[in-house]
This record gives structure tokens, sequence and C-alpha cells, in this order.
């Protein structure tokens, strides 16, 4: 059990299981995951069950610390501002479409490929020659 906790349940004019019951729903509320904002509202939902459950002097202890932990899921609501949506991706238009041709005006030409054909590879009289000679040795 934390340490803080039960030092301060102990503090209360109240009969020890009730500080044990408290106590032990502030521990939950450390343990469980998620956000601040809704741990500390779930710690507060926890301790006015418990305060419809105890007389009245126990009930208002309980209900303090409800109170308190609502205030405190007020205060950790995050108050980041909105991200602004991410780029998406680019919209493919028909080529003769206005949209398309004011993209295109603001695009650079791309370079053409250098495509290697058979005459930049290989010498053509030197093809024939060879083959000239692979029939000439049959």
């Amino acid at each position: 059990m934390n340490a803080q906790i039960k030092e301060l349940t102990e503090q209360l004019p109240i009969a020890t299981d009730v500080q044990k019951s408290i106590a032990n729903r502030l521990e939950s509320a450390l343990t469980k995951s998620g956000s601040a904002q809704s741990r500390l509202r779930m710690a507060s939902q926890s301790l006015n069950a418990l305060s419809k459950k105890l007389t009245d002097e126990e009930s208002g202890y309980a209900d303090i610390f409800a109170r308190i932990f609502e205030i405190g899921a007020l205060i950790g609501v995050d108050n980041k501002k909105p991200t602004e949506p991410k780029a998406t991706r680019e919209i493919w238009f028909d080529a003769d479409s206005p949209q398309a041709q004011a993209i295109l005006a603001n695009k650079s030409p791309r370079k053409p490929r250098k495509n290697k054909s058979v005459a930049d590879a290989v010498p053509t009289q030197e093809l024939i020659e060879a083959f000239m000679r692979a029939m000439a040795s049959r």
C-alpha cells in the first residue's frame, strides 16, 4: 500500500475499516492504466459509491475525497492544441483535366531515361561476322 495514502487516511477521525477502504480504492486508482483524467474520475466515482454506504460523518470524508478527485479530473483534461491533419497523398487527376494541367505546369519535366539499344551494346559489323563464322563452321 502507498505510504502517503496510508498516512493520510490514518489522520482521519474515522473507523479503521473505512480508512482501509478509502486507501484500497485510491491504491487501485494508482495501479490502473489509462489517462490521468480517467483514473482520477474512477477514484472519484469509487469514493462516491463508498460514501453512499457509510454513516453521515464517515460519509462526509469520503465525499470530500471524491470531490477533490473529481476536481483533479477536470484539471487533468488534456489541453493540447488540436493537431493539424497530416498531408495526404497526392490526388490523381485525368491528364486533360484543369487540376492536372495546373499540377503539371508547376512541376519540372523529368529527364528522359537513357535506354541502351542492341546497336549500342554490340557493334553491328561484329555481330554479322560472328554469325557468318558460326554458319561456316557447321
